[in-house]
């Protein structure tokens, strides 16, 4: 089978064509071309299933035509070759589309920035579109973390970074008020394991792909330092993070183990 994999050197991408070695892969990133260069590298007549994973995925990033132009309009063209040739697809989409509607349980989109904006616009156009595809499934990604997440520091996930902190520096740092922080994290691992499987098992539409079990930042911050006998110190917020941040998130599917039992599993 012939996969193109779109993001394929981002954090997902890049465990994702691991667990793909068995096909043949076509791996496409515009940290190498320009979105619009696919369709003139990648021959869709010759490819079987996509996985659309390629993003801007910086939820402070503030270039909204830039975003506009790599999540949507990007990802909308994609999917008209895909519905062209009838080929299968996987597109990776995020919690972040919810906003802060998840604590009430209503899952109403209410995107708190310009990524989970475009996020919500490619949404919506699949939704109109759904019964065009021959396949079509959308995960939306609760807090992937795992090993080998090369991020900035700030859109690190909070797992990843205070792992890293505790090795590195011996000290976590954590954000005031972090106990009121509380996400859905899943490793990449699950993730991959959900990606590979979802058009095996039929998972038709849209799907929140988490663990169903939130934890505060700080619970994480305390796991980690009791695994690696380091501190905890308290630091602010940075402004422009405050009125785009997602408090709570917990996802309606359970598809991964607790983070607790994966710190467990490292060394």
């Amino acid at each position: 089978m012939k996969i193109l994999v779109t993001g394929s050197k981002g954090f997902i991408g890049r465990h994702l064509i691991q667990n793909l070695s068995e096909h043949e892969i076509i791996e496409f990133d515009t940290a190498t071309y320009r979105p619009a260069d696919i369709f003139e590298v990648v021959d869709f007549s010759k490819i079987d299933f996509i996985y659309h994973l390629g993003a801007i995925t910086n939820t402070l990033e503030k270039n909204v035509e830039a975003l506009y132009e790599h999540n949507v309009r990007f990802s909308i063209n994609l999917f008209e070759e895909a519905i062209s040739h009838r080929i299968p697809v996987v597109y990776t989409s995020s919690a972040s589309v919810y906003g802060n509607t998840m604590k009430e349980e209503k899952y109403i989109y209410n995107p708190l920035n310009y990524y989970a904006t475009t996020k919500m616009i490619t949404e919506m156009w699949i939704s109109e579109n759904i019964k065009r595809f021959q396949f079509i499934s959308v995960p939306r990604l609760f807090n992937v973390y795992g090993n080998d997440e090369l991020k900035t520091d700030q859109t690190m996930s909070p797992v990843s970074k205070f792992r890293h902190q505790a090795i590195n520096e011996g000290l976590i740092k954590v954000f005031d008020g972090s106990e009121n922080m509380i996400r859905d994290f899943i490793s990449v691992k699950d993730v991959i394991s959900v990606l590979k499987n979802m058009s095996k098992f039929g998972l038709y539409g849209f799907h929140d792909v988490g663990t169903s079990y939130p934890i505060s930042f700080l619970e994480v911050a305390k796991l980690i330092s009791n695994k690696y006998y380091v501190g905890i110190k308290f630091i602010p917020m940075p402004e422009e993070m405050r009125s785009s941040y997602q408090y709570y998130t917990k996802a309606r599917g359970c598809y991964g183990i607790s983070v607790a039992h994966w710190l467990e599993s490292q060394s």
